[in-house]
Order: C-alpha cells, then structure tokens, then sequence
C-alpha cells in the first residue's frame, strides 16, 4: 500500500518472521527508506528520518587525513577447552 510520512508519499512493505513484524515506508521520489516500525512481544520500536538533504557532497569527505592513523589494538580471543564447561 501507502502512506504519506512528512508530506512525502511512501509505499509500505509489511512482513512477519516469527512473533515480530517489521514495517517499512519507502519515500516514493526517492526511493529512500524514511521510517521504519518493528514489532516484536508487544513492544514497537519506530525510527524515521527527518531533515533529509540530497546533493553534491564534498571532496573533502572522501580525505584521507595527512597524519598516521593509529590501528585499533587487536587482543587475543580467548581460547575455550570443548566441550564448553556447564
């Protein structure tokens, strides 16, 4: 079906998976997805975009900074005897 989310007309896609259903509102002109609703054990959680701008980016952006970046330490995965201990 659709709706309308913020003056923006939107096609809805709805389905389940299991006790949970998800909800999406895809703004039609765009074909950007603006709000999405998931439900699952009677709880729904509802996220929707706002302020959305479409343009030219920066080149700046896409800079990789001059100085050294620094890897995130790595540390060593634990090791486990099998089977796990209960």
């Amino acid at each position: 079906g659709t709706d309308t989310v913020d003056s923006k007309l939107c096609d809805v896609y709805q389905w389940t998976f299991g006790n949970s259903t998800m909800k999406e509102l895809i703004w039609k002109e765009k074909s950007f997805p603006i709000k999405q609703e998931f439900t699952t054990s009677g709880q729904t959680s509802t996220m929707e975009f706002q302020n959305i701008v479409f343009g030219p980016l920066s080149n700046d952006l896409f800079t990789v900074p001059s100085k050294e970046i620094q890897p995130y330490p790595c540390y060593p995965m634990p090791t486990y005897a099998y089977p796990f201990p209960t």
